[in-house]
């Protein structure tokens, strides 16, 4: 019965690659011209110092929004009206995933979440979100203030303002022209903004938590502090500021989630995988700043650097750790505020 079982689903699986295939060849021409318009809009942004590679990051959100794996119609309408270009390019691009997903089910590697011990570079992008999100999900409720710092285009803070809990209060802290471009695309997309108070800062000196009390942040409040993504494009000085900052300044029990790559993502000789994704996340044209080695022992790794900066160590999760073919390449900590 089994092996009956099996079979079905080896049968289904075929089917539906069958399906992604098919639908792959008819749409070749079209996935050709959407990725002239992706790498033309790419390129346009960059001239402009308009953030190419959150458009990237949001994308992973909007692919896997049209895919069914996590509802994220915020992402979709950010995107659509951040760059009409680029979102267009993006489907047509990915026409064939989103099609032979939507009539067969099928999941193609870019857009899945894989079992830990497949988990490679490449699905970097994908296994970061659905860890956040899991973190997100576990402290709901629990928390009456949540600060995303450095928040890019991400739509948590959107998606939040449909919570049950309606007097949680919540902070975004991101760099002041990026920030602006995200508050008119949200604007024209009409999207709730309710409860959520944006402040403009540059985060060299770390968290100004002066200008986050001004608007009404209290620092005797449990708070949940999101950091993803920030660690990749700043100097490690600056990384420990910033979590230095919101250590002094935050209640017992509040907790800091945070996001890094390791250091064997910066080798000559990394796997192709990982070459893409350094792409993906512009780690060619600029070096990555803020990185750990946490190959060997990487728990004893990052419990070290957590404790030096006087917070303890919560949990943690290590991209790529039960995957004997793979380096480990990630990890997304929780960090605890414990004095």
């Amino acid at each position: 019965m089994k092996k009956n079982k099996k079979d079905k689903k080896l049968v289904v699986r075929f089917f539906e690659f069958i399906v992604y295939l098919i639908v792959q060849i008819i749409f070749i021409p079209v996935t050709l011209l959407g990725i002239l318009i992706i790498s033309y809009t790419k390129r346009d942004h960059r001239a402009k110092d308009k953030f190419p590679y959150e458009l990237e990051n949001l994308s992973a959100k909007v692919l896997m929004h049209y895919c069914n794996i996590r509802s994220d119609e915020e992402s979709v309408k950010l995107l659509k009206n951040i760059s009409k270009n680029y979102y267009y390019g993006l489907i047509l691009t990915m026409a064939p995933v989103i099609i032979a997903n939507n009539k067969s089910e099928y999941l193609p590697k870019i857009v899945s979440i894989p079992y830990p011990e497949n988990e490679t570079m490449f699905l970097m992008p994908n296994i970061k979100i659905i860890q956040f999100d899991k973190i997100i999900k576990k402290y709901k409720g629990d928390y009456e203030q949540i600060v995303f710092v450095e928040a890019g285009y991400d739509t948590r803070s959107f998606m939040l303002t449909k919570t049950e809990n309606p007097d949680i209060k919540i902070f975004e802290i991101d760099q002041p022209k990026r920030q602006k471009i995200k508050l008119k695309a949200s604007e024209k997309a009409d999207i709730s903004r309710k409860n959520i108070i944006f402040i403009p800062m540059d985060l060299k000196q770390g968290v100004l938590f002066e200008s986050l009390i001004e608007q009404g942040f209290i620092t005797s409040q449990k708070t949940l502090f999101l950091l993803e993504g920030l660690s990749y494009y700043q100097e490690e000085k600056i990384v420990k500021k910033i979590l230095s900052s919101i250590k002094e300044n935050c209640a017992k029990e509040s907790i800091i989630v945070f996001d890094f790559l390791s250091r064997v993502v910066e080798e000559e000789n990394i796997p192709i995988d990982f070459k893409f994704r350094k792409k993906y996340l512009g780690l060619i044209e600029e070096k990555l700043l803020f990185s750990l080695d946490i190959q060997q022992n990487p728990e004893a790794r990052v419990r070290d650097f957590v404790e030096e900066i006087g917070l303890s160590l919560k949990s943690y999760y290590c991209g790529g750790s039960k995957n004997d073919n793979t380096p480990n390449f990630m990890a997304v900590i929780e960090l605890l505020k414990t004095d």
